[in-house]
């Protein structure tokens, strides 16, 4: 983000890892936003090597970590200046005339340093300006429009009040593949194709379990048994059959029947 962090000069830049368009330009803009909300300009140390992730830690002094609330914000301002599509300017200037030019024009109270110094043999620098959001010396390319982010969500927040020091982990998504994949599971009720109905559930009765117990019983003597032997059946049996009928029936419930028996 900072050629400060870079050193500054044609000589160091083979000295350093290969910078992610995409995730240097998210550093301008979450920088924006976190000065916005938590006022702290200076940043230590950013991480951008990565396609889809990057980090920024900045100077931070106060001992407690900033809200749940003040991060939501964080977030919220970044992709709200994502999709505003705002310019993105990168240009050259002369040292002495960058530094006395915004000394006194801060850039939403930033100025074109952060906590490390350009080296002194530099003498031309490259600025990044977000007008109204944030302004650094960055001699890598940057996209043209903050709108070329895609989208940003902020996936971890590390507080070191020791070292008075507060990082933000970041990533980048395209919300476009998002909002496809919400589509594809279930997000849209247009696309979903409409379920057959289901024919209505015959009727059956099986609510007087006393009663159908009672005549399988009946059946049951009069095709097998003599009179003398009902009663020790009805003991017997009873108690089995209706066990039975009650799965039956709590069964036939669980499905939508009905439970009814004529005598």
């Amino acid at each position: 983000m900072s050629q400060s962090a870079e050193g500054g000069g044609e000589s160091s830049k083979s000295k350093v890892k290969k910078k992610e368009v995409n995730i240097d330009t998210a550093l301008h803009i979450i920088k924006g936003a976190i000065v916005k909300v938590i006022r702290t300009p200076l940043t230590q140390t950013v991480e951008c090597q990565s396609k889809t992730k990057g980090r920024i830690s900045v100077e931070y002094e106060p001992e407690t970590p900033p809200t749940d609330d003040q991060v939501r914000e964080i977030e919220q301002l970044c992709n709200q200046i994502i999709r505003d599509n705002v310019e993105i300017k990168s240009f050259k200037m002369e040292r002495k005339q960058a530094e006395e030019h915004y000394k006194n024009n801060l850039v939403n109270n930033t100025y074109i340093y952060d906590k490390y110094p350009v080296p002194d043999s530099v003498t031309e620098l490259t600025l990044v300006e977000i007008p109204n959001w944030n302004v650094n010396c960055c001699p890598s390319p940057h996209f043209s429009k903050t709108g070329e982010v895609g989208a940003l969500k902020i996936v971890k927040v590390n507080h070191r009040p020791k070292k008075k020091e507060l990082e933000f982990a970041f990533e980048l998504f395209d919300p476009s593949e998002k909002a496809q994949t919400n589509t594809s599971s279930g997000g849209s009720s247009s696309s979903k194709k409409p379920e057959a109905q289901k024919p209505p559930a015959q009727k059956i009765d099986t609510d007087n379990i006393q009663l159908i117990t009672d005549k399988i019983i009946d059946l049951f003597i009069k095709e097998n048994l003599t009179e003398k032997s009902e009663e020790d059946l009805k003991k017997k049996l009873h108690p089995q059959i209706e066990t039975l009928l009650n799965t039956l029936r709590n069964s036939s419930y669980s499905k939508g029947f009905t439970a009814k028996l004529e005598k």
